[in-house]
C-alpha cells in the first residue's frame, strides 16, 4: 500500500513538472520560475538556472530575485559573485519585486565581496522593502535607527516606529526590541508593563532573550508583583532554548530561594559546558564547599583553572584560596598571591582584601604593611567594610 502510495506520488509530481514545463514553454513566466524551484528541489541547477533566466529575461521580478539568490549563495554551476547578486536584485527591485529590494539593502548593510558597505543605500532599499510590505525590512530600519550606523544619527523615536511594524507584521524578534526601549525608556516612557507586554510576544515567538527578560521582570517586581517561581520559569524556558544567561539566572535562584543546590548545579553545568565561564566558576564553588556534590577540591581546582584563564575573577580569587590553604593543591603563597592580584586588578573584592592580608602577615611576599593598606583601600572601595576596618588599623597605625 506504501509502495503504490509513493508510486502515485510520483507519478503526481512528474504530471506538474511537466505541466509546468509545457506552461513556461508557452510563455507563462509565472510557469517558468515554479518549474525553476522544481528543479532547484530535485537538485538539478542547471536547468532551473536555465528557465529562471527566461523568466527574469522575459520582465518577470521573481525570476531576476531567483537570479541573484543563486549568485548570491553559489549554488550548482554558478560560483557566488555579489555584484551579479546585486545585478539581479536590482532588475527584481525595480521590478516590484519587494524582496529583491530587501536582499539589495542585506549586501550594502554586509558590504560582500567588491560591494563596500553602505548604510544610506542599506536604508533607502529597507524602506522600499517596508513600505512594500516586507516585515524584514522594516525591523532591519529599526537596527539602523536603534543603533545609529555610519551617517545616519541614532534616533529611537523612528526605531520604535519600525519596530512596532514589524513586530505587528509577525517578527517576534522586533518585539523583544520594542520591550527593550520601553523597559529602558529610549524613545518612549519608561513602562514596565508595556516592556513585560512585548517581552511576552517574543518569547510566545520563540526568541529566548524574551523570556530572559521575563525572568527578569519577575525576579525584580518590574511590571508586576515580585514572583520567583515565575522568574524561575521563564529563565528555565530560555535555559532550554540555549539563552546561557538563563541557565545561570535558573541555578541562581535555585541557590539563593529555593536553596536547591542539586538542581542549581545542573543549570551551571550546562552553562559551564557551552563556555560561559560564569557557571564554570560556580561548579567549582560547589566542589570546593560540597553543595549538592562531594566536596573535591581538585575538582574545584580545575574549574576555577577554565573560569580564571578566561578571567572570571571570582574564580582566581578562589583559586588563590586554594592555593593560600592548601586545598588540593601544595600550599604555595606565592602562587596564591598571583591569583590574589588577577582578581584585585579585575577589581574582585575578595582578591584585593586576600592580598593585604598576605601582606601583612609577609607570606607569598615581604611583610609590607603600606602595601597591605593600599589592597585593604581598593577593597574598601569595591564594598569591604572589614577592608575599610583593616584600613583604618593601619592608618592610625601611621602607615
Amino acid at each position: 500500500m506504501k509502495k503504490l502510495l509513493c508510486l502515485a506520488l510520483l507519478g503526481a509530481g512528474i504530471l506538474a513538472a511537466n505541466e509546468l514545463e509545457s506552461k513556461c514553454n508557452k510563455g507563462d513566466l509565472g510557469a517558468c520560475v515554479d518549474l525553476g524551484k522544481a528543479y532547484v528541489k530535485s537538485q538539478n541547477y542547471e536547468k532551473a538556472v536555465e528557465v529562471i533566466t527566461k523568466a527574469c529575461d522575459g520582465g518577470f521580478a521573481d525570476g531576476c530575485l531567483g537570479l541573484g539568490l543563486f549568485y548570491n549563495e553559489g549554488i550548482g554551476t554558478i560560483r557566488q559573485d555579489y555584484v551579479k547578486a546585486r545585478e539581479y536584485y536590482i532588475k527584481a527591485c525595480d521590478g516590484g519585486n519587494i524582496d529583491g529590494c530587501f536582499a539589495l539593502g542585506v549586501l550594502y548593510n554586509k558590504g560582500v565581496g567588491t560591494i563596500k558597505q553602505d548604510y544610506i543605500k542599506t536604508r533607502e532599499y529597507y524602506t522600499k522593502a517596508c513600505d512594500g510590505g516586507n516585515i524584514d525590512g522594516c525591523y532591519g530600519l529599526g537596527l539602523i535607527y536603534d543603533e545609529g550606523v555610519g551617517m545616519i544619527k541614532q534616533d529611537h523615536i523612528k526605531a520604535r516606529e519600525y519596530y512596532t511594524k514589524a513586530c505587528d507584521g509577525g517578527e517576534t524578534s522586533a518585539c523583544l526590541k520594542l520591550g527593550i526601549l520601553h523597559y529602558d525608556g529610549r524613545g518612549v516612557k519608561q513602562d514596565y508593563a508595556k516592556a513585560k507586554e512585548y517581552f511576552v510576544k517574543a518569547c510566545d515567538g520563540g526568541v529566548a532573550d524574551g523570556c530572559f527578560n521575563l525572568g527578569v521582570l519577575y525576579a525584580n517586581g518590574q511590571g508586576s508583583k515580585q514572583d520567583f517561581v515565575k522568574a524561575r520559569e521563564f529563565y528555565t524556558k530560555a535555559c532550554d532554548q540555549k539563552n546561557i544567561q538563563g541557565c545561570i539566572s535558573a541555578g541562581s535562584l535555585d541557590i539563593v530561594v529555593n536553596k536547591d543546590y542539586k538542581n542549581a548545579f545542573k543549570y551551571f553545568d550546562i552553562a559551564c559546558k557551552n563556555n560561559n565561564f560564569e557557571g564554570c566558576s560556580y561548579i567549582g564553588y560547589f566542589y570546593d564547599n560540597g553543595l549538592g556534590v562531594k566536596q573535591d577540591y581538585f575538582k574545584a581546582k580545575q574549574y576555577y583553572e577554565k573560569s580564571c584563564q578566561n578571567n572570571d575573577y571570582l574564580a582566581c580569587s578562589s583559586l588563590g584560596h586554594l592555593y593560600d590553604n592548601g586545598f588540593g593543591v601544595r600550599q604555595d603563597y606565592a602562587k596564591a598571591r598571583d591569583y590574589y592580584t588577577k582578581a584585585c586588578n579585575g577589581k574582585d573584592v575578595g582578591g584585593c582584601f586576600s592580598l593585604g592580608v598576605l601582606y601583612v602577615t609577609g607570606k607569598g611576599a615581604r611583610q609590607d604593611k603600606k602595601q597591605a593598606k593600599e589592597y585593604f583601600g581598593k577593597a574598601c572601595d569595591l564594598g569591604s567594610q572589614d577592608s575599610c576596618d583593616e584600613y583604618r588599623k593601619l592608618n592610625e597605625q601611621g602607615y
